[in-house]
Parts: structure tokens; C-alpha cells; sequence
């Protein structure tokens, strides 16, 4: 029994008519010319086709214009009499023989081609859609075909190519939307499991889909691919598929179905991304200007679904659960696709998303893939190799960093030759729940352990604690059998272990790791033992997540051996992907807008709320108070209700109360009889210009009091000038003070003091030794504007030519100087939080280098620091693109230009596809310096490389704990780059650095720096700290064998004893 009655239409346009024609087994009708159609429609939508897309990129409901359209291609179909004459005789037929009914609809040229065919009507019941009717298939027919068909059932499995793609966005002008690849990879093969699991589908997934990539995934699959899964970007010209380096690569039609050629077997293709099945805008019928569904259904596949607009992740689910339940239950292509187009229909949303599938046909009926009586194979039980102890996994939904994600499964997996990965960043920026995610994407094979390091130190041998679980892991990866510990103590159990890890594909995930830099008691202990991992060779790999470096595991480790992870908190930019990819009834909103809100609304359940919202009531004017009342109804971190998910997910292994104050979110108080009662509009304001310049995060402050993702946050202070415009200068000098007891690193002050004022000064001072920037507004000489330290934006002409040191444009207008002073201040927030390893100095000079004509220049500071942090990150050896997107946090819409600009200074040389190096980097000069005897390198070779090291150490690229873990290798290079930090920082030296330095020296140069730092350091040291110095001056004194620079330690050491006083150390004169 046939499976199908044909009946063919085509549509062919020519000018301002269209003409028709039917054909079928009973008869045809050729040539009846009729009147395009008139869609009246949206102002919005020029075509039925843009009506469709923004209908559904909307997520508008369906509406009358629905049936408008479809009554007007019924009418330019059927309304022809004989047409629906043949087509009434045709489909009683068809039910007569129990077949379906299939129109292939063939439509040229392309604006024709594009009406949304799906949309007819169906004769019998006016308000049903012909393609939701039980007994007919609509269907695109191919305009050619190339190849021979093929239409014998296949045996199962069915092979399935998942291809997935999104790349990195480098250009900003680039308009496509990155997702969550990782999760829609993980929701799709979930969905399909069940078919995998009972031997149905075979499913192979390509993530970085480089041309190279897709042709090594062809060859290796013994049977060849019989269904081709493509979710990713795309546009009418081709899909967009990958570099080696990550930034997209536009794949033109044509060529990708050149590349399936190469697939004997393949019998569907199913393209979800963007607008597959729609041609180029303005295109008429030249060959290049095919859809992608069009153009492979002609070279290479027999059957294609394509997409006519934007199909949203919610309706792609759907769509791929019923669509490939329904394939290798036996059913036809085309009634698959109906149970699929069925199912998203009866989703409740009541949106045309069902509509936007389109099934092309090349000359073969869109029959069954697969064998429904043919006995399928279970394959092999996965063998679940994960654990994880004490971490708190929320629900799955989650804004991914794809970039960082895929740096950590390559090194996870042991793709790479890094031993150790430290993921760090503020807290609530997804750390953990990003290598929660990393570890469900490891290999088959890879055996892996998520635990807490505070979990460990739980214990009363944290070490002990640590090898029994990953013994329990090494026996379940049924590799080799773990070694007992029989009498062996910890410590020599943990090393046997880390041999049989030799041999086992092994990561191990250490949460709360900045416990582990105590310098002593188990935590040590713990570090000790997990930094032997780091020093073999093997398959096991470390990653540690913390709030910062962890320079205890990372100072051994040499270049290529240790990577650094950055999370920041999330940009509105990234906010605004995930709304248009998961919630795009919230799209209807202007992005500008919508980016307000983003000030009250840091949680996903909340944004989740606004568009039920919206979708019920629509946009009205009173949404600023739907979402003032969206935002009081979750519970702010650390009150007693339950918080709301935020943006990134789980968060913490155990519960803990955070410090209220984190040093990684600015702290901003402002005073003046202008910002009274200002603080919501503050915030708003300051949200949108981080977005607008791509700074991450958002202004937390005044009547919002959830500090979640923010970059700065506007403390509640209350100020002098609250109830009266003229407070006394004792008032607002007070208030300073208590912004600063409130751990403010910006304020900013809108008052004039007529005389110097010691008060000032010491407030002043006060700041400068806290780590604080103080801007004032100083419309003529006063206070505390003239104060030195301090960054005044004023008038031009003062007779001051040193203040103020930035002008504003209004000159001396007082409302104008204020918006002037605010523009200042929201520079030093967004340049400040753009780089937190800035002092409040380095800040002040940035901000006044960088002015235009003494005015402030937001961008130019920006580029500047942005720049500084790619140059840093390069001054430790060359990093591939994706490996310097993970260093810096930074986005690569940000790196690449600057990247481009960088290479143009000559300050940095492209090396490779997408690798960067910095030609005069430390690790240039460092490498230079290791390939030389310690003891006989140039002094002045060696200052070179003192500058470089002293310059990042006052930009504070190094953690208070890193010159010590660098003195503890016992590396004779990485001993000297110690001192030269702390040269640089004291405040980060010790004094055992120092004496071992003085006393056991392991090169003159050593001993020279070390008495260098000494003289820096004698100021703070304690009384023992000073007999143990002087101790050892006397012992370098007393050493009697010349060396170089003998001379100039000599007289560092004379000079160094005689500043040294007296002191009694144990009863007797030191």
C-alpha cells in the first residue's frame, strides 16, 4: 500500500501577478495567472515573511493576522475553482487508498518562495491550518536534484551527526546571539537518551565544528551518517561554523552541502539554526542565491527541514523530542514532522513557533528512515565515573561563559598539557557551577571528584580524607586497582596514589581553595599533597576554584603548565543574549530600555516573572512599577527568605555567610544638595553606562538592596545636605569621614570650603593611604577641591594651573558642573571596576592622562586599561585567543579590537592562527635570563627584567602570598623574580625571604636584591625580625671570598647595619 497521493502546486511570480498551477494523478490545471497577494499586516513587517519572523522572535501570540495570511494564499491557490476542484478529488482519493495526502508546494523565485506556505488553510475546516490536518503533509519541493535517490529503510541505529556551533563574537558589529552550547547540548541528548539507550539512535556531537573537525567525524563513523542535526548560528547566505581559533566562520551554502556530499547514506538534514530556509534579501533566482535548505536538498540530501525564522531553545526541544521519537518509531518524515509541529502547538504559549519548520523535498517522497520491525542492539551501560560531595546544584538554568567552559573540559579531559586550572572571580559569578558543567562534559573514561577544601579540612587528616575518596574513585574507573594503605601514613599513601593516577584519566575539582593559602597547619598539609599532582607527568589534572590566586600551587609551575580562569559578574550584554534566546517576549522592549531594569532585576526567576508579565498584559505605561514590585519580592543575600537563582546558578559547596562588604564590588557614597533623593536614578544611570561600554555588572545601591552581580554599589549614607542645601564644612567633612569608616573606595563631594583646613588634609591623606579616591567639584580655589591628592573637576580658568586637573563643559553653571562631577565619577566606577587591581592613585592619573583638552574621556581611559590588562596578562608567555579571553575575563568584542589596535603599536605580534605574543614580555626577558648562569648575569640585563616585574607589582598583578610560594621553589630565577617583587611591594615581603636571602644567598645578584628589599623593609620588621637581619648582615660582612658586585653590597651592607638599631634579643645585645 502506498504511504502517499501527490499533489503537486507550483508558484511561479512574474511581475505583478502570480502564476499558478496543480497537478495530480487525476489531472491538472497549468498557467492560471492571479493578482499577488496584499498582505495587510504590521507597520512593522514590510512582507509575510518579516511578519513571521518578528512574530515569532516576540513571542507574539497568534492573532487574526494568521488566518489573514492564510486566507490570502488559500485564495491564491484554491480560490481558482479548477484548482480546488482537483485538489477536493485528489484527497478523497488519497483516504479511499489510506494514504496521506502530500502537497509539494514549488515557489519561485525567492520572495515568493519565502510566504509562509505552512500557513494554508484548510478547505474542509477554514479555521485549521492544512498542515495540522490528519490526513495531509505540505511540503517545499526542490527545484533540482543532483544525486540518485535513495529511499531503503535503514537498519538501527540511526546515525546522527549533532552539529553544534556558536562561535566567538570578535567584531561588535556582529548582530548574532551566542547561547548556552553547553546546555542545549546537554538538554538535547538528554531528550534523546531514551532512543540511545534502547539502541534506536546513535548520536555523535561535534562542538567546535571547524571544516576539518566535520570531515574527521565523517570518516571515523564506520556506517557513515544518516541524519545531519545542525543547531548553531546561521543566516540565508550559510551556516556560520567555526576557525581553529574559535571566531566564526560563514560556511556558504553551497560549500556545506559540497561537505555532505561526502556522506553516502545521508538521507535527512535538519538545519535549526537562523533562517535556513530562507533566501538572501532582495534575491531573485541567480544560483548563489538558494536557501540553505534549498541548495542541499538540490546537491546532496534527499530530505531537509529548515527553519524560516528564529526558533526559540524551548521549541527546539520539543521539536527534536517528538520529531526523532516519531523517526525511529517507524514513521514517516513528513508525520514526524507533524506529531513535532503538533507538539509545540499544544505547548499552552499559543505562539506560531509550530509554523516556522519547513520540510523540503528533492524528488522522493518523505517516507520512513528506519525499519520499525528491525530488532535494535542496546549499547553497552555508560559507566557513571563523577562524584561530587557537598556542592549545592540548583536547577539547571544557567548563563554560561562558553569560552570558559571549553578551556576547562580541554584541560579537564587531559587535552592539553596543563596540569592545574584556578577559576577565580568575585563571589556569585558562577565559579562553581561552571566546573559543575565542565565535569558533565568530560570524555567517556574520565574519572573526576568535586569536593570542598573546607570539606577536607573538615576532617582530622585532611590529606588521609582526601586519598581514601580518590582511591574509591581510581577502583570505580576500573583502570587499574588503587593501592591499599596498609601502615603507610597519609602522606605516603597520597604519593602510591598518585602513581596508580598515572595511569587514570583523572580530574579532581577542589572548591574553597583559598583556605589552602594558610601558610600553616593542615592546610598546608593539603596544599603540599594536592601540588604533587601538579609536578608529574600523567592523566590526572587539578583545577582549583577560589576568590583569587592561589600562587601556593601556580609559583612552581612553569609556562603551559598552570592556567587562570577570570569570572566577572554578569554583562548587561550577556543578560541580554540569554532574554533574547530564552525569553523573547521581553524583545518587544528596546534593549536600551529593558537595560534599566537590569539595575533592580539581577535574578533569572525575576526577568522570568517580567515576561509572564508582558505576555499577559502587554506593554504598558506602568511597567516601572511592575518591576519596582518583581524586585522587593525576592529575598536580598543573607535574610532569612530564600534568594532567588541568580544569572549563573549554584554557587556554594556548603553554606557560609559572605562578608557584607566584598572587596571586589566598588563602594560609592556621594554627597551634594544635587543628588538628594537620587539614588534609584543613580543606579539606573550607572547600569546603563556600564552596559553601553561593556563593563560587566551592575549599580546596586538605594531603595534595591540585593547586592547580587554588582560592579559598585551606592552605600545609604546619610548626608549632610539631605534636609538643607548650606551644611557647615564640620557636617560635610564628618560625613566624609563616616564614608570612609564605611569602606567607600569612591566618594564624591559637592562643597566648598573657603580656607585650608587641617580636617581636609587628614581626610585626605587618610584616603591616599586607604586605597581611596576623593573627587570634589571646585568652581574656584577652596576645599577639599584644592587638596592635592584629590581629582577636582571644576571651571577652565582658575589661575590655578594645577587645579582643577579636569574641566567640565559647563563651566561655572552650577547644574552643569554637577552633571560634570557625576560623568567624572561614573568614569572612575566603570574604569576602576574594569581593572579592581588599580590603586586610587594609579586611577587619578588615568583618568588625567587620558582627558581630552583636561576633559574627561571615558572611552580613551577605558582602551587604556583594558590594553594594560592584555599586555599583563602577555607578559607571561604567548596565549591563544580563547586561552587570553579566559585569563582576562574580558569578552572578545572587547579583545579582538584591542588586540588589533595592540599589533598596530607594535606592542604585540600575532604568532599563530589566534596566538598572541607581547615581543618584550617578562617571559621574554625571564626566558633570556634562565638560559645564563645565575651568578654571572649583567646587572644591567638583570634591571630590565626588574623593571618589567617591579611595574606589574605596583599595577598589583601579584597576590600577597606569591613572592613567598615563588622563594619556596628553590629555583634560582624564580628566588630573584621574588625579590624583585617585593623591591617593588614591600608590603608583600617577609622577613625570612629577606635574611635567607642575606645570609644563604644562591648568587651575589641574590644577595644584592635581598639587601636592597631589606633597606625597604626595616621600617615595619619586629623587634626579632631585626636581630635575626642584623645577624645575618654581620654573617655577609664577614664572608670573605670575592664575588661580583662585591663593591655595591659591601656598601649596601655597611649602609644597612648602621640603620640598624640595637636591639636584645633573648637577654643578650644583638
Amino acid at each position: 500500500m502506498r504511504q502517499f497521493e501527490p499533489f503537486d502546486i507550483s508558484v511561479l511570480g512574474a511581475g505583478n501577478h502570480v502564476w499558478v498551477s496543480a497537478q495530480s494523478q487525476l489531472g491538472s490545471v497549468f498557467g492560471v495567472a492571479r493578482p499577488r497577494p496584499v498582505w495587510r499586516l504590521t507597520p512593522e513587517a514590510a512582507t509575510a515573511a518579516d511578519w513571521l519572523t518578528m512574530l515569532v522572535r516576540q513571542a507574539h501570540r497568534i492573532t487574526d493576522e494568521a488566518g489573514i495570511v492564510g486566507r490570502a494564499l488559500n485564495d491564491l491557490v484554491l480560490g481558482e475553482p479548477a484548482i480546488a476542484n482537483l485538489f477536493g478529488q485528489t484527497r478523497g482519493v488519497a483516504a479511499a487508498a489510506g494514504a496521506q495526502l502530500l502537497v509539494r508546494v514549488l515557489a519561485a523565485p525567492q520572495d515568493v518562495s519565502a510566504w509562509p506556505w505552512e500557513l494554508l488553510l484548510d478547505p474542509q475546516q477554514p479555521g485549521r491550518f492544512l498542515t495540522m490536518a490528519r490526513d495531509v503533509h505540505l511540503v517545499r519541493a526542490g527545484r533540482s536534484r543532483t544525486y540518485p535517490v535513495r529511499d531503503a529503510v535503514i537498519d538501527p541505529p540511526l546515525n546522527v551527526l549533532l552539529v553544534m556551533s556558536s562561535p566567538l563574537i570578535a567584531d561588535p558589529s556582529e548582530t548574532e546571539t551566542p547561547f548556552d552550547l553547553w546546555a542545549e547540548k546537554r538538554s538535547l541528548l538528554s531528550t534523546l537518551r531514551p532512543l540511545v539507550d534502547r539502541g534506536l539512535l546513535n548520536v555523535v556531537v561535534e562542538d567546535r565544528p571547524t571544516i576539518e573537525r566535520l570531515r574527521e567525524r565523517m570518516c571515523a563513523e564506520r556506517r557513515g551518517f544518516h541524519v545531519v542535526h545542525y543547531l548553531g548560528h546561521a543566516n540565508p547566505y550559510g551556516l556560520r561554523l567555526q576557525q581553529r581559533g574559535g571566531r566564526a566562520r560563514l560556511v556558504h551554502s553551497h560549500d556545506f552541502a559540497t561537505l555532505l556530499q561526502q556522506m553516502p547514506d545521508l538521507r535527512l538534514a535538519v538545519f535549526a539554526g537562523c533562517e535556513t530556509a530562507r533566501a538572501p534579501a532582495g534575491a531573485l533566482d541567480a544560483p548563489d542565491r538558494y536557501s540553505t535548505a534549498d541548495v542541499c536538498v538540490r546537491d546532496a540530501c534527499p530530505m531537509v527541514v529548515g527553519m524560516q525564522a528564529v526558533l526559540p531553545f524551548g521549541t527546539e526541544r520539543i521539536f527534536t523530542k517528538f520529531f526523532y521519537e516519531a523517526l525511529t518509531a517507524g514513521q514517516t518524515v513528513a508525520q514526524a514532522l507533524r506529531l513535532a509541529r503538533l507538539a509545540i502547538a499544544d505547548d499552552n504559549a499559543k505562539l506560531l513557533n509550530w509554523a516556522v519548520p519547513s520540510l523540503f523535498v528533492g524528488g522522493s517522497e518523505p517516507g520512513p528512515l528506519m525499519d520499525p520491525a528491525a530488532r535494535a542492539t542496546p549499547p553497552p551501560p555508560r559507566r557513571h565515573l563523577a562524584l561530587k560531595l557537598g556542592i549545592r546544584q540548583r536547577e539547571l538554568r544557567f548563563i554560561s561563559r562558553l569560552t570558559q567552559i571549553r578551556e576547562a573540559v580541554d584541560m579537564l579531559s587531559g587535552h592539553t598539557s596543563l596540569r592545574l586550572l584556578v577559576v577565580i572571580g568575585p563571589p556569585e559569578t558562577g565559579k562553581t557551577s561552571l566546573l559543575d558543567r565542565a565535569i558533565e562534559e568530560l570524555d567517556d573514561g574520565v574519572a573526576s571528584l568535586f569536593i570542598s577544601a573546607k570539606r577536607l579540612l573538615a576532617a582530622e587528616d585532611p590529606v588521609l580524607e582526601l586519598a581514601k575518596v580518590v582511591a574509591e574513585r581510581i577502583d570505580a574507573s576500573g583502570s587499574v586497582s588503587a593501592t591499599k594503605q596498609a601502615r603507610l601514613d597519609s602522606g605516603a599513601w597520597w604519593e602510591r596514589l598518585l602513581e596508580d593516577l598515572a595511569r587514570v584519566p583523572f580530574a579532581l575539582v577542589i572548591d574553597d581553595g583559598d583556605v589552602l593559602r594558610r601558610k600553616s597547619g593542615p592546610a598546608k598539609h593539603l596544599a603540599d599533597a594536592l601540588s604533587l599532582i601538579t609536578m608529574r607527568r600523567g592523566c590526572a589534572r587539578l583545577a582549583i576554584i577560589a576568590t583569587d590566586e592561589v600562587s601556593v600551587l601556580t609559583a612552581p609551575l612553569g609556562p603551559g603548565e598552570a592556567r587562570t580562569i577570570r569570572l566577572q559578574a554578569l554583562s548587561w550584554d550577556e543578560v541580554w543574549q540569554w532574554i533574547r534566546r530564552n525569553l523573547p517576549v521581553l524583545t518587544r522592549i528596546d534593549k536600551t530600555e529593558l537595560c534599566g531594569y537590569y539595575a533592580k532585576l539581577p535574578h533569572l526567576e525575576q526577568w522570568e516573572r517580567l515576561a509572564e508579565e508582558i505576555a499577559d498584559r502587554g506593554i504598558t505605561d506602568d511597567m516601572p512599577d511592575i518591576v519596582r514590585q518583581i524586585a522587593g519580592t525576592v529575598s536580598a543575600p543573607g535574610s532569612t527568605g530564600e534568594a532567588a537563582p541568580p544569572l549563573f546558578g549554584g554557587e556554594r559547596t556548603t553554606p557560609r555567610v559572605e562578608s557584607l562588604v566584598s572587596p571586589h564590588v566598588l563602594r560609592v557614597a556621594v554627597a551634594g544638595k544635587r543628588s538628594v533623593r537620587k539614588a534609584e536614578q543613580f543606579a539606573e544611570r550607572m547600569t546603563r553606562s556600564a552596559a553601553e561600554h561593556h563593563v560587566a555588572g551592575r549599580m546596586a545601591g538605594g531603595s534595591n538592596s540585593d547586592r547580587s552581580l554588582s560592579l559598585a554599589e551606592l552605600l545609604v549614607i546619610r548626608t549632610p545636605f539631605y534636609d538643607r542645601s548650606a551644611p557647615s564644612a564640620q557636617e560635610v567633612a564628618q560625613w566624609v569621614a563616616t564614608a570612609q569608616d564605611a569602606g567607600a573606595n569612591v566618594i564624591l563631594v559637592d562643597f566648598e570650603d573657603t580656607g585650608p583646613s587641617a580636617r581636609w588634609d587628614a581626610l585626605v591623606r587618610r584616603a591616599l593611604a586607604e586605597n581611596r579616591l576623593i573627587i570634589a567639584v571646585g568652581r574656584a580655589p577652596a576645599y577639599p577641591a584644592w587638596c592635592g591628592d584629590v581629582l577636582t573637576i571644576g571651571a577652565e580658568n582658575t589661575g590655578d594651573e594645577t587645579k582643577p586637573e579636569l574641566v567640565g563643559a559647563g563651566g561655572t553653571d552650577e547644574d552643569a558642573l554637577w552633571q560634570d562631577a557625576v560623568d567624572v565619577l561614573e568614569a572612575a566606577i566603570l574604569v576602576w571596576a574594569a581593572d579592581r587591581n588599580l590603586k586610587a592613585h594609579d586611577l587619578r592619573r588615568v583618568l588625567i592622562d587620558t582627558a581630552a583638552d583636561r576633559r574627561i574621556d571615558l572611552e580613551a581611559a577605558l582602551v587604556h586599561v583594558r590594553s594594560q590588562v592584555l599586555l599583563d596578562a602577555l607578559e607571561w608567555g604567548p596565549l591563544e585567543l580563547a586561552e587570553l579571553l579566559a585569563e582576562t575575563g574580558m569578552k572578545p568584542d572587547l579583545v579582538v579590537p584591542l588586540l588589533e589596535r595592540l599589533r598596530a603599536e607594535r606592542k604585540v605580534k600575532k604568532t599563530g592562527v589566534e596566538r598572541y605574543e607581547n615581543p618584550d614580555s617578562l617571559h621574554s626577558e625571564y626566558k633570556r635570563l634562565c638560559m645564563q648562569q645565575v651568578g654571572r648575569v649583567d646587572e644591567k640585563e638583570f634591571e630590565r627584567l626588574g623593571e618589567r616585574v617591579g611595574a606589574l607589582a605596583l599595577r598589583r598583578r601579584f597576590t600577597a602570598d606569591e613572592p613567598t610560594a615563588l622563594w619556596n621553589t628553590g629555583d634560582d630565577g624564580r628566588r630573584l623574580i621574588a625579590l624583585v617583587i617585593i623591591r617593588a611591594r614591600p608590603d608583600l615581603g617577609t622577613a625570612d625571604i629577606v635574611v635567607d636571602g642575606i645570609a644563604e644567598p644562591r648568587s651575589a645578584l641574590e644577595q644584592l636584591l635581598a639587601l636592597q628589599v631589606a633597606h625597604g623593609m626595616i621600617d615595619t620588621m619586629s623587634t626579632q625580625d631585626l636581630a635575626r637581619l642584623r645577624a645575618a648582615v654581620r654573617a655577609a660582612q664577614s664572608h670573605g671570598r670575592s664575588v661580583e658586585l662585591g663593591d655595591t653590597r659591601s656598601q649596601l651592607a655597611a649602609e644597612l647595619a648602621d640603620r640598624l638599631p640595637k636591639v636584645e634579643v633573648e637577654g643578650e645585645v644583638a
